[in-house]
């Protein structure tokens, strides 16, 4: 083993996303730099509703049925899902991130592409960037 376990090419820290089936082993590719780590962790998080995990329902977010709800103007939806997306980014995110940017692109009438810019709290010179597409339900 080489160096600082968080960035150890033969140190698996977390599933990869989209998860995947590896052909060596059998099991889920994986992640081995805390960058990537948070980036899948983070995509997982958007894409699961609260209270679709039987064991932790809490985790999660609304942005599914959210897109569906009824506001006065695109600026109050964009600020709640803004909101949305940072409070379980912070509640379940390890290690820490911080959001520089939260972009709301609506495609269509029950449909958005968000996008995030966030690095490492440990490791700010390290940025990335994740773009999910959320459908309403």
């Amino acid at each position: 083993m080489t160096g600082n376990m968080f960035n150890d090419e033969d140190v698996a820290l977390g599933v990869d996303y989209p998860i995947q089936m590896t052909g060596k082993s059998g099991g889920f590719k994986q992640t081995y730099t805390s960058l990537r780590d948070v980036t899948s962790q983070i995509h997982i998080l958007l894409r699961t509703q609260i209270g679709e995990r039987i064991h932790q329902p809490d985790y999660g977010t609304n942005l599914h049925r959210l897109l569906f709800e009824s506001y006065q103007n695109e600026e109050e939806l964009i600020e709640v899902l803004r909101t949305n997306i940072e409070e379980p980014i912070a509640a379940w995110i390890a290690p820490p991130v911080t959001i520089n940017n939260i972009d709301i692109v609506f495609e269509d009438f029950n449909r958005a592409t968000v996008s995030i810019d966030f690095q490492l709290v440990s490791r700010p010179e390290e940025n990335a960037r994740i773009n999910v597409t959320v459908n309403g339900q």
